[in-house]
């Protein structure tokens, strides 16, 4: 990590100082360290900023908490790195990419090039594993392809963003990603969709076209074309009253149909990013096909009502088609007391929890984007508006003075992972999960519905005021915001980016 990214300390009133420093720069009072040119570039004769994208008390707000956080968070990714754990992959995603996506929007040069060489870490550490380059640990166990797409998928937007940047306006680490990142994520795609089959759900005691599959050990593996195009058709569970979560979309599958449709979007404009074949181009085609529309087939539409009391559309993730599955054996009871086994029982119609559903806000935000890459018009500014109504109408209580919000998508506020792996007393109690809407960017879907825009505000509210009863009801429902306040403001505070 360079002194720059270990040591620079943003000015603490916001960083619109930086002026300042480009001045000083320019009378030579400052050494021209090659990270303070970076970060100039940002601030430079092409100055790329949009002006007041964010609140400037926000933006303040903002800058501050990641200025103080981003020491930690370079440190755990490159410890978790250099030993090859999945955990700090999965987590760079989940603390920076809505930072990410406002840095893009407000044009901010230098805190692209810190998130840029944020992201770079993990390319340092690489191992040939499966035929291609990537994350071992120290026995040789490759991560798991959920904690590699996810983060993939993050540096993929990266990818995407700097294209958006002038060549000559790139810094350093945006350059260095360019030029490492791509080829060995591609190598990942590539491998996943059509080339080595790693997919599988015997594990889960299913089955279905095992003639089709590559067995392995016990288990049998599919490509992951296969593996979605199978259960897309509902065909990987083979017997009547076999569990129907055997077909059900995860966010791995999301994460790698998006990451990838991000990596290619981003090689449309910088053609020399990596090499692809028309033969390549015709298998993305043929899984674009089969994946997006898994993904459309998997939302199924709900009617909500609205602050005014009128009936709207929204839309949640296969309801039901987790009712079989241990973590869901107590969506249906709601009481307060740590429950007991007669207490189980399953609310038929529930559908994700709200801190996995997190992962719609940029995985839909992506193929909407992206149509001329997936060749599908989904989602469309409909499907987009249903989502916001979900978050809106379905998951928030609509108090907006003591804001909560419902454990699962659909709105039920049951208890979810009781006993999860085999934890003693552990288990979400109904709205246990709301601090997922402070950090999961569900606010970026303002744009949809400006019944959103009140949610923002709201929990802005809470998180700032002073009062101790709310200050105490912060610490019951949104434990996370309270312990750990600047990487929650990291990931709420870039949804007031305006559109």
């Amino acid at each position: 990590m360079s002194d720059f990214l270990q040591d620079r300390r943003v000015g603490i009133i916001e960083r619109a100082v930086f002026v300042c420093v480009l001045i000083s720069l320019a009378c030579g009072c400052i050494a021209k360290a090659p990270s303070a040119t970076v970060f100039s570039q940002g601030r430079s004769g092409k100055n790329l900023q949009v002006k007041d994208c964010l609140p400037g008390y926000i933006r303040t707000k903002l800058y501050i908490a990641w200025d103080e956080e981003k020491g930690k968070l370079f440190a755990e990714l490159e410890k978790g790195a250099q030993k090859g754990l999945p955990v700090p992959l999965y987590d760079a995603q989940t603390h920076t990419i809505n930072l990410l996506e406002t840095a893009a929007k407000c044009g901010d040069v230098g805190l692209l090039s810190e998130l840029s060489a944020y992201v770079l870490i993990p390319f340092r550490y690489l191992k040939v594993r499966e035929g291609i380059r990537t994350w071992a640990d120290e026995s040789g166990k490759v991560a798991d392809t959920q904690s590699r797409s996810q983060f993939m998928y993050l540096v993929a937007r990266a990818l995407n963003m700097i294209a958006d940047i002038p060549v000559g306006v790139r810094t350093e680490p945006m350059n260095q990603l360019v030029a490492v990142a791509p080829e060995i994520m591609y190598e990942h795609y590539k491998s996943w969709i059509i080339e080595r089959p790693s997919f599988e759900v015997t594990a889960w005691k299913c089955h279905g076209h095992e003639k089709d599959a590559t067995k392995r050990g016990r288990y049998y593996y599919f490509t992951h074309h296969d593996f979605l195009k199978y259960k897309r058709a509902r065909e990987l569970t083979a017997g009547e009253g076999e569990r129907a979560f055997c077909n059900a979309i995860v966010d791995t599958d999301m994460w790698i149909v998006s990451g990838l449709v991000e990596l290619v979007a981003a090689r449309e404009r910088m053609p020399d990013l990596f090499k692809y074949s028309p033969k390549d181009r015709k298998w993305m085609n043929e899984y674009f096909e089969v994946a997006v529309g898994y993904i459309e087939d998997a939302l199924v539409e709900m009617k909500l009502v609205d602050f005014k009391g009128k009936v709207v559309k929204g839309v949640v993730v296969e309801p039901g088609i987790w009712n079989e599955h241990p973590e869901h054996a107590y969506t249906a009871y709601t009481g307060a007391e740590y429950p007991s086994e007669k207490d189980k029982a399953v609310d038929p119609k529930t559908s994700w929890d709200i801190s996995h559903a997190r992962r719609l806000v940029h995985v839909m935000g992506t193929l909407y984007r992206n149509h001329g890459i997936t060749g599908s018009s989904f989602p469309d500014d409909e499907m987009m508006r249903r989502l916001a109504n979900q978050y809106a109408y379905g998951v928030f209580d609509k108090n907006l003075r003591w804001p909560l919000f419902y454990n699962f998508i659909d709105g039920t506020n049951g208890w979810y992972r009781v006993g999860y792996a085999g934890r003693k007393n552990f288990g979400y109690r109904p709205y246990r999960l709301s601090n997922a809407a402070v950090t999961g960017g569900y606010g970026f879907w303002k744009k949809y519905n400006s019944d959103v825009e009140k949610i923002n505000a709201s929990l802005w509210r809470m998180l700032e005021s002073d009062d101790p009863k709310v200050q105490e009801f912060v610490k019951k429902y949104y434990p996370g915001s309270a312990s750990f306040r600047n990487l929650a403001l990291i990931q709420f505070l870039p949804v007031f980016v305006k559109d």
